[in-house]
């Protein structure tokens, strides 16, 4: 008796011991599960925009769940001219959302975007519905905010499912404080009626047409955009126009100016037309409310001359 009951004992010892390694393991696994669950509800989404413009919006959204970089950051910097690095790929391919602006203005973001089969993806061209010809500076257009509020919800809200209250609570947030820009914008309409300017380049073509304002010399814009002279009968068609009077205001791109937009801009001057100017990108150290607003201004001191 005394023996089986040893043996009884004995058996019962590596059961025991077992039971309790199965406790342990199962009790590290559930800490390792728990350790995995709160860094990816902690995690950022790493967003990648090719516009710093675009990357402001995304922040707003997206808030303290992610992170924004925007690849062309810095006014000096030339989006026609910017060749991406191994460092830009690497961000895009690590990249769980990106923002391209689209219709060609961004050719190497857009492709960097299809390279990245894992990420959601917005290309602000198709949402704001271009078509070919139209003017690719989409950050012009007085609706563009309000119309990027809804696919960033839902492409953040795709990535952190939990937090889609929060992002939408963001996106509304936004859209009051850049307000300013449509009371002001609403402003100079009825003051622009009626009005026509000229342009030296059209990178602010998006923000006349939603003015109500007639470029008189489209040609002249196109021209200096191609990268090309204008032809004479656009120059003097430019010239007759400040002589006559006609002119409210010249839009004048200092990033792109040259000899001839350099002529064309002094001779507005010369006939005390007012100089708007205008950049392509965001300038250094200004929010995109600050700069918008900052153009608007100008064109409403041009107004009382």
């Amino acid at each position: 008796m005394t023996k089986q009951r040893n043996r009884r004992y004995w058996m019962v010892i590596p059961v025991v011991t077992i039971i309790i390694l199965l406790g342990l393991i199962f009790h590290r696994t559930w800490q390792n599960e728990q350790r995995v669950h709160k860094t990816n509800t902690a995690e950022k989404i790493r967003i990648v925009t090719s516009l710093a413009v675009y990357g402001e919006m995304a922040q707003a959204v997206v808030g303290d769940q992610g992170q924004v970089q925007s690849i062309i950051n810095k006014a000096s910097v030339d989006p026609h001219e910017y060749e991406p690095s191994v460092q830009t790929a690497k961000a895009y391919a690590q990249a769980q959302l990106i923002i391209a602006n689209g219709a060609g203005y961004d050719a190497w973001s857009t492709k960097f975007a299809q390279a990245n089969t894992q990420a959601q993806k917005l290309n602000v061209g198709t949402i704001v519905g271009y078509h070919e010809g139209d003017n690719e500076h989409f950050w012009y257009q007085p609706t563009v905010t309000k119309a990027m509020m809804d696919p960033l919800v839902d492409k953040l809200s795709a990535l952190k499912p939990a937090s889609r209250s929060y992002f939408q609570t963001n996106a509304q947030r936004y859209i009051k404080t850049i307000q300013p820009l449509a009371e002001k914008r609403a402003e100079l309409t009825k003051q622009l009626k009626g009005k026509s300017v000229l342009v030296t380049e059209p990178v602010y073509d998006n923000a006349l047409a939603g003015l109500g304002v007639h470029d008189l010399n489209p040609n002249f814009a196109h021209a200096i955009e191609a990268g090309n002279d204008p032809n004479p009968t656009d120059v003097l068609a430019w010239n007759d126009a400040i002589t006559q009077g006609q002119v409210a205001f010249v839009i004048n791109n200092p990033q792109t100016e040259n000899a001839v937009t350099r002529r064309a801009v002094k001779k507005a001057q010369q006939f005390q037309v007012p100089i708007i100017s205008v950049t392509e990108t965001k300038p250094d150290g200004k929010n995109y409310l600050e700069w918008q607003l900052g153009i608007l201004e100008q064109i409403e001191e041009a107004l009382k001359k």
